[in-house]
């Protein structure tokens, strides 16, 4: 009887700058003043968090890492969080022993013993890896967190690489901050602070992309 693989991500290194200037929010929000600079700096960032929270996705270049119970039978293929991804650092994993392992042939120079495969485009899907040919996953310790796999993901380094649309889609968000910045006060006017249902739409498609499209399983017994 198989099991699914259960994955877990965490943060290594977050990206480096904003996906968005300060003074390219500033424009779509029509701010003149520098006296709200910090202000517009803390909606960049909510709207950053809020697009990568609803999409799974990952914008500006950051360092992640995957821990999976276990490797996929034979030479199933590994989908990683937080496309698009741009490449795989390491992958290791629990040995037998109890020893932290590279999948790789060992020998010098090392050749990896698995392939990147990272889509592109703004709507780009989960990247993976897989064992090269002739090549089977390995057998790990039958333990949570056995394999572990370090990759950097994302658009680009800096906002001039992030897609239009997103851009788009920050901006916006962004401009709901700056209209409703109290929303109990704005709904007790009849206002409604809730995202727009446009900017809804167009999340929905960077969502939908980004979900994974294989289910791994592994025959290896949990004990």
């Amino acid at each position: 009887m198989s099991r699914v693989i259960g994955i877990t991500s965490s943060l290594v290194t977050g990206p480096a700058v904003p996906p968005v200037t300060v003074e390219y929010a500033k424009k779509h929000i029509k701010a003149i003043s520098s006296a709200e600079d910090i202000l517009v700096a803390t909606w960049i960032e909510a709207a950053r968090s809020y697009f990568e929270e609803q999409t799974g996705r990952q914008i500006i270049t950051a360092t992640w890492e995957a821990w999976l119970d276990g490797c996929p039978d034979c030479r199933g293929r590994i989908e990683l969080p937080k496309p698009p991804l741009q490449d795989v650092i390491s992958v290791q994993y629990v040995d037998a022993s109890g020893t932290l392992v590279s999948f790789d042939d060992g020998a010098s120079p090392v050749t990896l013993s698995y392939a990147v495969k990272a889509p592109r485009g703004e709507y780009a899907g989960r990247g993976w890896i897989e064992p090269i040919y002739g090549v089977q996953w390995p057998t790990s310790r039958a333990e949570s967190g056995a394999v572990r796999i370090q990759y950097r993901a994302g658009y680009g380094d800096s906002e001039e690489d992030v897609p239009a649309l997103i851009t788009g889609i920050l901006a916006f968000l962004i401009g709901n901050h700056d209209q409703f910045r109290a929303a109990v006060h704005q709904e007790e006017q009849g206002a409604i602070a809730e995202v727009p249902y446009g900017v809804r739409m167009m999340l929905d498609g960077f969502k939908y992309s980004a979900l994974p499209t294989v289910q791994m399983r592994t025959s290896v017994p949990w004990v």
